[in-house]
């Protein structure tokens, strides 16, 4: 591809973007492999957790009780990873989907000159093969990472829900 063809600014080539994203300390976890992306996702959970536990202990309720009080805690943490995994896959998916366009919208020098640009048949050609190799890939790991997420949540809202709440009044 020349540049003196595509009049799309240089930082919004849709393979320009990927590279950004894929050299990003937050947004290459999942590109380096998913059991790092896992541990990173575990250690936001871990983080979290105390100062959860800390938030949870002005509930009279639940200071009444320990274990729900753990329980309580150890679910609501992991909503920093949920909300870390729907980070990363909007902006995948952003980046995949520009990829796998025909068209380029750009803008030339802010919001309201927005461009159209169609891709040459070698641009669209590499811009497809990286959609497919490279990021299809995580895209799957951070679907199967929210799937698990969302799973983890809910069985967690099930279990304060059926623990055997015991309160000790004054």
């Amino acid at each position: 591809m020349t540049t003196s063809i595509c009049p799309v600014p240089k930082e919004q080539i849709p393979i320009n973007e990927y590279q950004v994203l894929s050299n990003s300390i937050f947004f290459n976890w999942p590109c380096i492999g998913k059991a790092f992306f896992y541990k990173k996702l575990f250690y936001s959970w871990l983080i979290l957790m105390p100062i959860i536990t800390i938030i949870c202990t002005g509930s009279h309720q639940l200071i009444s009780s320990p274990g729900k009080l753990l329980l309580v805690s150890l679910v609501s943490s992991i909503l920093l990873p949920f909300l870390l995994i729907i980070r990363h896959f909007l902006s995948w998916n952003y980046i995949y989907k520009r990829l796998r366009s025909e068209k380029i919208e750009y803008e030339e020098s802010g919001w309201y000159d927005g461009q159209i640009w169609e891709k040459t048949l070698e641009m669209r050609e590499k811009d497809i093969l990286t959609a497919q190799h490279d990021i299809k890939p995580i895209l799957y790991i951070l679907k199967e990472s929210l799937l698990f997420t969302i799973l983890a949540l809910l069985i967690g809202f099930i279990l304060i829900d059926i623990y055997p709440s015991i309160y000790i009044y004054d």
